[in-house]
């Protein structure tokens, strides 16, 4: 695997997220060595730029969000950082990974939208009107650990 996660961070981790760019092979596959490598991981998910996001849960649950961009893309500039964030906010807010995804990827969506993302940012009321006009299309499947 060419896209190799700091180890010692992530024996200790409950989540880990990374960028499909620099992976050796599909983002499936990677989910499930995630999963074989560190036992203690409950997440595991990879940003696909203009696809979405896939997300692997320790029960072999793999769920694809759709990317979403409700003002199109000016720029990419941390998209994948203002995602990791989004999710990490909802996940601790919610507990639900599956509804933490969806608000992460349309709030990312939103952010690309800016010339400058780092400033466009929603409040708690935004993102819920975000949510309501703009839903975020889910694929639930099984992540495959014999790969």
């Amino acid at each position: 695997m060419r896209a190799e996660v700091s180890g010692a961070a992530c024996h200790i981790a409950d989540i880990v997220f990374c960028s499909h760019e620099r992976l050796a092979g599909p983002p499936e596959q990677w989910v499930a060595s995630v999963f074989e490598r560190y036992p203690g991981c409950a997440i595991a998910a990879a940003g696909l730029g203009g696809r979405g996001c896939l997300m692997g849960l320790r029960d072999g649950t793999l769920v694809k969000a759709a990317a979403v961009a409700p003002r199109g893309v000016l720029s990419t500039a941390g998209a994948g950082d203002a995602l990791f964030a989004s999710f990490l906010h909802g996940w601790l807010a919610t507990r639900n990974p599956v509804t933490a995804l969806k608000e992460a990827v349309l709030h990312a969506g939103w952010k690309v939208g800016d010339t400058f993302p780092s400033t466009a940012s929603l409040t708690e009321e935004e993102q819920a009107r975000l949510c309501e006009r703009h839903p975020v299309t889910t694929y639930l499947d099984r992540w495959d650990s014999t790969g």
